[in-house]
C-alpha cells in the first residue's frame, strides 16, 4: 500500500495567517505533546510513519511549497511537483504516473490518496488498512473514507451510502456542500462527511488516462502536457462516475481544519504575541505576529489575527465565509518559509524616480545558505543585523557579521552561508521586482 498526500490549498480560508505560499498545512500552531508546536503536515506525516506495512509516501504539491515541505519534514518520502495548480484530478494523475515510472510501483498496488491537512487521531489509520483489504477481496474500483457527522455543516461534501450500518457500504450518491437543512436530511439518511480519502488500484487511474492519451501515459509526457489534463476535482472526474464505489464509516474524530473556528478548537493558547485581552472577552482567541500591541475588549467568541498580510476580526460562527468575502488573495505574500529559514516583507514602495523598492527581513538558520544565484532586473542591498556568515560575491570570498553592508548589482553572482543564525535586512531596487527574477547556479 502506498499513500499519496495532496498538498494543495490557496490559503484563503485561514487568511491572514496563511497565503498563496504559506498554506494552512504549514502553520506551526498545533501542540506536539512535548511542549513545542507543529504544523498539520508534520502531524499527519508523523502519524503515517507509525503505520505497519507501509511501502512509501509520496507528496504531490505545487512548486511554491517545495521549500516548506523539505524544511518541515524529515524521513523518506517522494515529492511530485505540479507545473501549475490545476485541481486534484491532474495532481493525482501526474503522481500516479510518477509512482509507476519513477518509483517502480506495480499497477496492482493499492494507492490511498488523502489530504495532507486532515486533523485525525491514530485510529483513523486503522481504516486506511481496510481500504487495501476491500480492494483485494471485493469487486470494488474505489474505496472512500467517510466520517460520521457530529452536526449538519454546509462546508463539507456528503457521501450517501446504500444503508446506515456496516463495515463498508455501497455508495449511492454524493451531495456537495448542501444547506444546513439539506445536511440534516442527509444525516438522517445515514450520510457521511467526505474525508477526501480515495483508495484504488494504480491501474484503475492509468487505464482512465490511457483512454485520454493513448500510448502517451508516462510521467515525462504528462508533466510536459500538464495543461491538457482537465482542471477538475478527482471526485467529479473519477469517483462520481465510477460504478463500484464503497465507503468505510469512521466513527472517530476528523476535521479538515479549513476554517478559523475549526482551528481555534485545537490551539491551546488564548493569545500569542503582544496582546492585551480583557476579561469581558469570552471564548476569544488572538494571534498577533506584528511587533505592535493588539488590544481586544468586549469581544466574545471571536478570532482576531494580525499579520503582515492583514488583520482579521471575525465571529467564529462567520469564519467559514471568509473565502467568499476575501475574493482574490493579496498579490504578494508578506511571509514565506524557505529551506534556509524565512523572510517577511516589511515595506513596499515606489521611489520618486519610479524605482520599485521592497524591504525584507531575512532569518537564515546556522549552517544553511541562500543558493548561488544572480538577478537580472534588480539591485540588492544587504545589511547584517546579527550573526556571522560567509559571503561569495562574483567568486570573491569574505566573512560578514553584524554591521556589514553588501551591495549586489544585477548579474552579480552571490551566495550567503550562515555560520551562526543570521538576521539581515534586504532592500530590493528595480524597475520590476518579481520573485521569479532568480537564476540559480551550481550549488557546489
Amino acid at each position: 500500500m502506498h499513500i499519496l498526500l495532496l498538498s494543495g490549498g490557496s490559503g484563503k480560508r485561514l487568511w491572514p495567517l496563511s497565503n498563496e505560499i504559506r498554506s494552512k498545512q504549514f502553520l506551526k500552531v498545533l501542540p506536539d505533546g512535548q511542549g513545542q508546536k507543529q504544523s498539520m503536515v508534520q502531524r499527519i506525516f508523523g502519524q503515517i510513519q507509525q503505520l505497519p506495512g507501509l511501502q512509501s509516501v509520496t507528496i504531490a504539491a505545487s512548486s511554491s511549497q517545495k521549500d516548506q515541505i523539505q524544511a518541515q519534514l524529515s524521513g523518506p518520502f517522494h515529492l511530485v511537483l505540479e507545473p501549475e495548480r490545476r485541481n486534484t484530478y491532474p495532481a493525482i494523475a501526474l503522481a500516479c504516473a510518477y509512482l509507476r515510472d519513477q518509483v517502480g510501483l506495480g499497477e496492482e498496488e493499492t494507492v490511498v490518496v488523502m489530504p495532507i491537512d486532515s486533523y485525525v487521531e491514530q485510529d483513523f489509520f486503522d481504516r486506511i488498512h481496510q481500504i487495501d483489504e476491500i480492494l483485494n477481496t471485493t469487486q470494488t474500483d474505489i474505496v472512500l473514507l467517510g466520517a460520521v457527522p457530529t452536526e449538519p455543516l454546509e462546508q463539507f461534501g456528503y457521501i450517501v451510502p446504500e444503508k446506515k450500518e456496516g463495515q463498508h457500504l455501497k455508495v449511492l450518491r454524493f451531495s456537495e456542500k448542501p444547506s444546513v437543512t439539506k445536511a440534516m436530511t442527509l444525516i438522517e439518511e445515514g450520510a457521511l462527511w467526505n474525508c477526501g480519502v480515495f483508495g484504488f488500484k494504480l491501474h484503475t487511474l492509468l487505464m482512465l488516462l490511457e483512454n485520454e492519451f493513448p500510448g502517451q501515459v508516462t510521467y515525462p509526457y504528462l508533466y510536459e502536457h500538464y495543461q491538457e489534463l482537465e482542471a477538475t476535482s478527482f471526485d467529479y472526474k473519477v469517483v462520481e462516475k465510477a460504478v463500484r464505489v464503497r465507503v468505510i464509516p469512521h466513527h472517530g474524530r476528523w476535521s479538515d481544519m479549513g476554517t478559523w473556528d475549526a482551528l481555534a478548537k485545537e490551539i491551546e493558547e488564548v493569545f500569542t504575541g503582544r496582546v492585551n485581552l480583557d476579561e469581558s472577552s469570552k471564548d476569544t482567541q488572538v494571534i498577533n505576529e506584528l511587533n505592535i500591541p493588539v488590544v481586544v475588549m468586549g469581544l466574545s467568541q471571536c478570532m482576531v489575527v494580525a499579520t503582515y498580510d492583514g488583520i482579521l476580526v471575525t465571529h467564529k460562527d462567520k469564519a467559514s465565509q471568509l473565502k467568499a468575502v476575501m475574493g482574490s488573495s493579496p498579490a504578494r505574500p508578506m511571509f514565506e518559509e524557505k529551506r534556509w529559514g524565512h523572510y517577511q516583507v516589511m515595506d513596499q514602495s515606489v521611489l520618486s524616480d519610479g524605482t520599485f523598492c521592497i524591504t525584507k527581513k531575512l532569518t537564515i538558520e546556522a549552517g544553511k545558505k541562500i543558493s548561488h544565484q544572480y538577478h537580472q532586473k534588480r539591485k540588492e542591498i544587504w545589511t547584517i543585523l546579527d550573526g556571522e556568515a560567509l559571503l561569495l560575491l562574483d567568486g570573491a570570498k569574505s566573512q560578514v557579521q553584524s554591521g556589514s553592508t553588501v551591495i549586489i548589482e544585477p548579474y552579480q553572482k552571490h551566495c550567503l552561508q550562515a555560520i551562526t543564525r543570521v538576521s539581515m535586512v534586504e532592500v530590493q531596487l528595480g524597475k520590476e521586482l518579481t520573485e521569479d527574477d532568480i537564476v540559480r547556479l551550481d550549488e557546489e
